[in-house]
């Protein structure tokens, strides 16, 4: 009789490290997907604040060509998830503007700021109409 009592126990014992080292295991695979998908939308909002910059060129050189310069010196953007954009032209002299482009997302996760910045040199060739 005393042979199956300490069985029990043992089995007792075996239950409780197996529903703790489950638990351990979940929750590493919890803390991984978290960081996981913390460190993948960081990724999403960079591309996406690269893709809008891009964008953004684009849209001035056209503002150039339809406008002045004085016209499109200095705009504001503001994108689907408060994606900021600031954009500045100035003239470097007659035939060279420099374009600096600056955003900002807040991380939906967090509170954290995700920057960018870029500054491009727009040569004489944009401020000609395209020869057919």
């Amino acid at each position: 009789m005393k042979g199956k009592a300490t069985r029990k126990g043992f089995y007792m014992i075996y239950a409780v490290f197996l529903i703790v080292s489950v638990g351990i295991v979940c929750t590493f695979f919890l803390r991984h997907s978290f960081n996981l998908s913390h460190s993948q939308s960081n990724i999403h909002a960079k591309i996406q604040l690269n893709l809008y910059a891009q964008s953004l060129k684009s849209m001035l050189i056209l503002c150039i060509k339809e406008r002045d310069i004085a016209t499109c010196a200095h705009q504001e953007f503001i994108f689907e998830s408060n994606y900021h954009f600031y954009t500045a032209l100035t003239a470097l002299d007659s035939q060279n503007i420099l374009l600096d482009i600056s955003g900002e997302v807040t991380h939906p996760a967090s509170t954290n700021k995700l920057r960018i910045t870029r500054r491009y040199i727009l040569l004489d060739s944009i401020k000609t109409p395209d020869a057919p």
